[in-house]
């Protein structure tokens, strides 16, 4: 299937390969990963250059364009597998549900530099406080004497 904007020139397979359609004929192209792990592809245009990421141009040839906001998640987690049966479009939201629960993220990943590794989850005094912010205002959800328990009482909270 070709590739949006670059028909007739870039073709895209079902498992996330890339071709170039040139005078020589059709030629696979070189797929990179960028620094987060998701394999990308130079496509050139003139003196213009495009760098696309392959698992939002299998989603995009393959099950339906985005809509606004949306992410491609990868099913098994493996951002280098693009096989359109292994992609999926989803909200942010649902795309870090998923990480957190398939394990691809610590709990708290975004927060490691708070003292205890868990968004609203605190130290006072030797114990563990669980709080939450709803409507701009904290709402204090208990002290604990584990870190597990405060965090498992924040979770039921989000």
């Amino acid at each position: 299937m070709w590739i949006k904007d670059f028909e007739g020139r870039y073709e895209i397979s079902i498992d996330g390969k890339v071709y170039f359609h040139g005078p020589k004929g059709k030629v696979e192209r070189k797929l990179v990963p960028d620094k987060d792990g998701y394999l990308t592809v130079n496509l050139k245009i003139g003196a213009k250059v495009y760098c696309k990421k392959v698992h939002r141009e299998v989603a995009t040839a393959y099950i339906r364009e985005p809509l606004e906001g949306e992410q491609v998640n990868h099913k098994d987690g493996n951002r280098a597998n693009n096989h359109v049966d292994n992609l999926e479009w989803c909200s942010p939201k649902e795309n870090i549900k998923h990480a957190l629960g398939e394990g691809l993220k610590p709990i708290g990943f975004k927060y490691l530099s708070n003292t205890t590794g868990y968004y609203g989850v605190s130290i006072y005094k030797g114990k563990y406080v669980a709080q939450i912010k709803r409507n701009g205002k904290n709402h204090k959800l208990g002290t604990y004497q584990s870190l597990e328990e405060a965090h498992a009482v924040y979770r039921d909270w989000e």
